[in-house]
C-alpha cells in the first residue's frame, strides 16, 4: 500500500511540475487546430465497364480544402460488384492528379488516414488502375455505384 501512494504522489509532483493540474494547463501538449468532419453522398454516379466512375453533371466529384497541414481520415462505404477491386483516392485536384493517399480492395468499406498539406483534393472511387480495369466483365450501361464518404481534415 505504501509503494502505491508513493507512485501516486510521484505522478501529481510530475504532474504539476509540467503545468498539469494548474493554471494554464499543460504546455506540452500543442494545441490542435479545428478540425471538419464532412459526410458525402454521392449519387447518380454509374462504374463504368472501364472501371472509371461517371458523374452526372449535376454530382461534382467530391473536393475537400485542406486550410492547414495535418492529418486527414477518410472512408467510404458503398454496395461491393461481385469481380470489383475498388481504389479509393484523395488526389491533388490540379491537373496532375497525383494521389496523396489511397486504399484498396472490394468494399463495401474503404479508409485511409494521413498527413497532407494544405490545398484542394479530390477523393474519388474507381475500379481500375493504370488506366486498366479491376472488374470482370461489366454491362455496357455500366452499374450504378452511389457512395458515401465520411472525411475528417483540419
Amino acid at each position: 500500500m505504501q509503494k502505491r501512494c508513493c507512485v501516486v504522489a510521484c505522478a501529481v509532483s510530475v504532474l504539476t511540475a509540467c503545468g498539469g493540474g494548474g493554471e494554464g494547463g499543460n504546455p506540452m501538449v500543442p494545441i490542435m487546430p479545428g478540425r471538419t468532419t464532412e459526410t458525402i453522398t454521392v449519387t447518380g454516379t454509374i462504374l463504368r465497364p472501364d472501371g472509371g466512375m461517371l458523374y452526372p453533371a449535376s454530382t461534382p466529384i467530391p473536393t475537400i480544402v485542406v486550410s492547414v497541414s495535418g492529418l486527414v481520415e477518410a472512408r467510404v462505404s458503398f454496395a461491393p460488384v461481385p469481380g470489383c477491386d475498388f481504389r479509393f483516392s484523395l488526389t491533388r485536384s490540379d491537373a496532375s492528379g497525383v494521389s496523396v493517399i489511397s486504399a484498396g480492395g472490394p468494399g463495401p468499406e474503404l479508409a485511409f488516414q494521413g498527413i497532407v498539406a494544405p490545398d484542394t483534393y479530390r477523393l474519388g472511387l474507381v475500379a481500375r488502375s493504370g488506366g486498366v480495369s479491376l472488374c470482370g466483365e461489366l454491362p455496357a450501361a455500366g452499374v450504378p455505384m452511389p457512395h458515401t464518404i465520411v472525411v475528417t481534415h483540419p
